[in-house]
């Protein structure tokens, strides 16, 4: 009944010789369901790492695999968006660094200007008749040299 290999080795099916065989086989199948259950609870925690889609049953498990090579894609795509968009940040830094930037001149009056100290006399000199100018100019190295109006 055994066939004859083409090394010439004859084929006998696996029969059960006694209660040691048996003992064997418990524990094969033992290991066996123990590694299935291994793998389905990384199937379960697989499906509840990825986001809820709108079936309510189950995924099998070569969905799961799909979908979570599907969001791993999505996730992959958004981290490099966002390293693209980082490394156009740094490149505008970059070229920015060390550049002086330009303030336009813009005339303030020197009425407004609070850095300009202003002038009093006491009232006799004021009336009297050697202060008949009505400005007069300071030229310092902290003033610049205009006019100014003695109130």
């Amino acid at each position: 009944n055994g066939r004859i290999y083409k090394s010439g080795k004859e084929h006998r099916p696996n029969r059960s010789v006694g209660p040691e065989c048996e003992k064997a086989r418990e524990a094969a199948n033992a290991r066996e369901r123990q590694r299935m259950n291994c793998i389905n609870a990384g199937f379960d925690c697989l499906r509840k790492t990825l986001p809820k889609r709108g079936s309510a049953r189950k995924l099998s498990k070569a969905e799961t695999l799909r979908e979570a090579i599907s969001y791993i894609k999505k996730l992959h795509g958004v981290l490099i968006e966002e390293r693209d968009k980082q490394e156009k940040i740094e490149e505008e830094e970059e070229r920015t660094k060390g550049r002086m930037f330009s303030v336009p001149a813009v005339s303030i009056p020197w009425s407004m200007s609070s850095s300009v100290p202003s002038f009093s006399l006491p009232p006799p000199l004021m009336n009297s008749p050697s202060f008949a100018f009505s400005t007069m100019s300071l030229s310092s190295p902290s003033f610049p040299s205009r006019p100014y109006e003695i109130h």
